[in-house]
């Protein structure tokens, strides 16, 4: 019974050193990212970084954990190799190799973003039909602030049927935003683009989200008609973006 307590104090020794400084980096990673956005409702989203770091950093608690009672083990005389001793030393590298991989994947994304924001044309058509690329909303959020890109790629966006897209973005980890600090969903961004024509508007006219038919009917370029057409499913973000048309 003391030696089960003593592994048991020894994990939760390591699982405490694993978390700590993991939940302290990812908060205040997440107070940067929070810093950043413009948006009338950032300050909130404060009060839920806590709340988000303990829920991030709660792997490396857990590989701290397992890393304690394989440690215990391996120390003691004789050495246990028994099936909580590998249960732990799977899960430890699991969750390695895990972690490994979504801080190299949202890396990599982040930078992938700011290249983005700075390619030409050319270069935009590519991402957007890349089979991967051209399906991210935060990918595509950057191609749509981009003032490189053409009527044709807006378009091409504006096709997309993803409900993702009309609605508002959240980055809490990663600066997943680039220059857009308000967080704007990437219809709204590709409707107040100075190259969008009127037939990417006619497409955006159906969206379900008041946001994006806002800045759709603070278009000039949208037709009276449809302009009207939208004023009649009424919403004062919808009367905002007339009144500013």
């Amino acid at each position: 019974m003391i030696e089960l307590l003593n592994q048991r104090q020894l994990a939760m020794r390591y699982g405490l050193i694993g978390w700590l400084p993991c939940f302290f980096s990812i908060a205040y990673l997440m107070t940067l990212v929070v810093g950043r956005s413009t948006s009338s409702t950032a300050a909130i989203r404060y009060l839920f970084i806590p709340v988000w770091a303990v829920l991030y950093s709660s792997p490396a608690f857990i590989l701290g954990f397992c890393a304690g009672y394989v440690k215990w083990n391996f120390s003691s005389r004789p050495r246990k190799l028994n099936a909580i001793v590998i249960s732990s030393m799977l899960i430890f590298t699991a969750i390695l190799a895990i972690g490994i991989k979504y801080y190299s994947d949202f890396s990599n994304l982040q930078r992938q973003i700011y290249r983005i924001e700075s390619m030409d044309p050319i270069e935009l058509s590519l991402v957007i039909n890349d089979p991967k690329l051209g399906r991210n909303k935060y990918i595509l959020g950057a191609v749509a602030q981009n003032p490189k890109a053409t009527a044709e790629i807006l378009q091409s966006i504006s096709t997309i049927e993803d409900g993702e897209l009309h609605r508002a973005m959240v980055s809490n980890l990663f600066d997943l935003l680039g220059s857009n600090r308000k967080g704007l969903a990437v219809m709204r961004l590709v409707a107040m683009h100075p190259n969008v024509n009127h037939r990417t508007l006619e497409v955006l006219a159906t969206s379900s989200d008041d946001y994006v038919l806002g800045a759709v009917v603070g278009n000039e370029l949208l037709s009276e008609k449809l302009m009207r057409k939208i004023f009649e499913k009424g919403g004062y973000l919808i009367e905002w973006g007339i009144a500013h048309n």
